[in-house]
């Protein structure tokens, strides 16, 4: 399974990324509209960074 798979990667960058998002954006004090999609654009981002990660050492 996909996510099975990059799920370490997955683990390893997403702190970063929200800690980034977060210090750019002064903070989480959003409307509860923007935070999901701020949110949402952060699981994407975080899944294509794992998956970048991954595919070189998979051999895939």
């Amino acid at each position: 399974m996909f996510l099975g798979e990059v799920s370490f990667a997955f683990y390893l960058v997403h702190d970063i990324l929200l800690t980034g998002i977060g210090r750019v954006s002064g903070g989480w004090d959003l409307p509860a509209g923007v935070g999901f999609l701020v949110g949402l654009a952060a699981f994407a981002a975080s899944l294509a960074a794992a998956t970048v990660l991954y595919r070189p050492w998979s051999g895939r």
